[in-house]
């Protein structure tokens, strides 16, 4: 039952790494000019965005799932960006004041929220589509 809500993690990575680049001023990703280099920053924005909205759909009410599902995984897809979003928002800041060094644990939660929270999604999204309750979600992140 999880297999088609997979690109509800692959989407929004794409997503945050086309913002990544952009915010980070990266002329290449994998190996090939960043997507912003090649169609502009506004699209570029726009595009990643849009990755993140259209993730979405994959929940939507012909999903197959029922509403409290559906409502428990749009919950957890949301709470993910925010760590997201949050995550890299340190990063920005670190990266845009080189006299500020953040301390080793401090780092780790940036990781946790930038890197780890679509693993941590993927985690809980698969727990949750194989019938696990709230308190077995918990136990997977």
């Amino acid at each position: 039952m999880a297999y088609p809500f997979t690109p509800m993690v692959e989407m929004p990575h794409n997503g945050s790494l086309i913002i990544d680049d952009i915010e980070d001023k990266s002329v290449e990703r994998r190996g090939k000019p960043a997507v912003h280099l090649l169609h502009g920053d506004d699209i570029s924005i726009n595009a990643g965005n849009l990755m993140y909205f259209n993730a979405t759909a994959l929940a939507g009410r012909d999903s197959g799932i029922d509403d409290g599902l559906r409502l428990r995984l749009l919950d957890a897809y949301c709470d993910s960006l925010r760590r997201l979003h949050f995550g890299q928002g340190l990063d920005i800041q670190w990266h845009n004041d080189h006299s500020s060094v953040p301390e080793v644990p401090v780092y780790l939660q940036m990781c946790r929220f930038k890197t780890g929270a679509l693993a941590r999604f993927a985690a809980t999204a698969g727990t949750m589509l194989g019938g696990g309750d709230d308190r077995l979600c918990a136990r997977a992140t």
